[in-house]
């Protein structure tokens, strides 16, 4: 009988300590479901973040773009009259 009280007694500490264990790990599979979701929403935020700096860099590009050709445009003109003053000095 005290071989069987024992079993029954070591039976019921296994069982708790099972028990308390798998609450833990619940607890703990819990917690990292809410980092993965927090993860995912950081992810998600960044790749927002990722695409309207991509809407950017294509928006500064083509205003580059343009400055560039307007610079180039002024200085063809700047040049052409260059070249009318210094025939007109010449002419003079």
């Amino acid at each position: 009988m005290m071989v069987t009280h024992l079993k029954k007694q070591m039976d019921g500490r296994f069982t708790r300590l099972d028990r308390r264990m798998n609450g833990r790990f619940t607890s703990i599979d819990r917690r990292f479901d809410s980092i993965d979701t927090r993860f995912d929403a950081v992810d998600r935020r960044l790749d927002a973040t990722d695409s309207r700096f991509e809407a950017m860099d294509a928006s500064v590009r083509s205003q580059i773009g343009r400055v560039e050709r307007k610079i180039e445009s002024v200085d063809e003109k700047l040049d052409r009259i260059a070249r009318i003053l210094k025939r007109q000095v010449r002419h003079s």
